[in-house]
């Protein structure tokens, strides 16, 4: 029975290594539909309602997206989000929005 399982060894260490993997693909640049929603999320997951005004590539590979807050307690503001293309990593965030609202000597006023 060992002579067997030595034969056998033997004939499979003939054939050599087994191939390598081939190499991952390249990574694929973001849609804008996808950096629009990842620019969403982000707005999302800081309590903001937005709505997507559009996207585009800007030098350097990033992904400018713009974005109108509009909300019940938000003022009405526009944001711009800037994400790198390649990985989806928010660089960069202009206009953060303000409440709608401030204390002025004790009670809200709308501004």
């Amino acid at each position: 029975m060992l002579a067997l399982l030595a034969q056998v060894f033997a004939f499979h260490a003939a054939w050599g290594a087994p191939p390598r993997p081939p190499p991952p693909p390249p990574p694929a640049m973001l849609s804008p539909r996808r950096a629009v929603a990842e620019a969403l999320w982000y707005c999302r997951d800081r309590g903001l309602a937005c709505r997507p005004d559009g996207a585009r590539l800007t030098r350097g590979n990033v992904w400018r997206v713009r974005l109108d807050v509009a909300g019940w307690r938000h003022r009405e503001s526009d944001m711009v989000v800037d994400l790198d293309a390649w990985s989806g990593e928010i660089l960069a965030v202009h206009g953060h929005p303000g409440w709608g609202r401030r204390w002025n000597h004790g009670r809200w006023d709308r501004d």
